[in-house]
């Protein structure tokens, strides 16, 4: 979690060490109509949080291709309405959350030879001006606010420990990204607030376990069910 240096709100960021955008594909991630990698999934997760988003990136240049650095903004309103604006420094500086150029090319400095650095401004509040996100309940966590929480499911949860993953992964970020691949991948790891996510196999929080002794046999049987 970042501050935005114009208006003291809070910004999200998301970052990775993977191989960048060039600038070539960093266009296509910020506008509409493309579905590639990189395509119209992130526009959807991105303004599903935030009114607006700047993505800064350095693509090492592999296969004969210089290395590149790349800046993407993109703005609800660019992509309600048919805005005329000048692709300069200026206008990216005007319209994002830095209050200079020198802030703004300052992201590069944070992403080593590879890799993308991406912020969500403008947040969403709720009808009575809190973020629909919660940041402080847990450290360690991103939440949705109290109000749009399921809380049937955060009893379950309570309830059967064992499948606290599954139940809360619409509430917690946490959660959710603890079951995201359904194995665990190597040389990959997602952190959440400076501390590492644990992959948790969904399968296991399928079942519940049950022991029951078997007066006539004297052996002690697990029984498994599928919830």
């Amino acid at each position: 979690m970042l501050t935005n240096k114009k208006d003291g709100s809070r910004m999200l960021l998301v970052e990775d060490n993977g191989s960048g955008m060039s600038s070539g594909r960093m266009p296509h991630c910020m506008s509409l109509g493309y579905s590639e990698k990189n395509g119209n999934g992130f526009k959807t997760s991105t303004m599903s949080v935030g009114a607006d988003v700047i993505g800064s990136s350095c693509c090492s240049g592999k296969n004969r291709r210089s290395a590149t650095q790349s800046i993407g903004l993109a703005r609800r309103i660019f992509l309600e309405q048919e805005v005329a604006w000048n692709k300069n420094v200026e206008t990216v500086v005007q319209w994002s959350p830095y209050v200079s150029e020198a802030d703004l090319l300052e992201q590069f400095n944070f992403i080593k030879d590879q890799g993308t650095r991406i912020i969500i401004y403008n947040v969403w509040e709720d009808e009575e001006g809190a973020l629909e996100l919660e940041f402080d309940p847990d450290i360690h966590d991103i939440q949705i606010r109290g109000v749009n929480q399921d809380e049937q499911k955060i009893q379950l949860a309570k309830d059967y420990p064992n499948s606290i993953h599954f139940l809360t992964y619409t509430n917690s970020l946490k959660s959710y990204s603890s079951i995201l691949y359904l194995k665990h991948l190597p040389k990959f790891q997602i952190i959440l607030h400076g501390q590492d996510i644990v992959h948790q196999e969904i399968v296991d929080d399928m079942f519940l376990l049950e022991d029951i002794l078997d007066k006539n046999q004297l052996a002690l049987i697990v029984q498994i069910w599928a919830q």
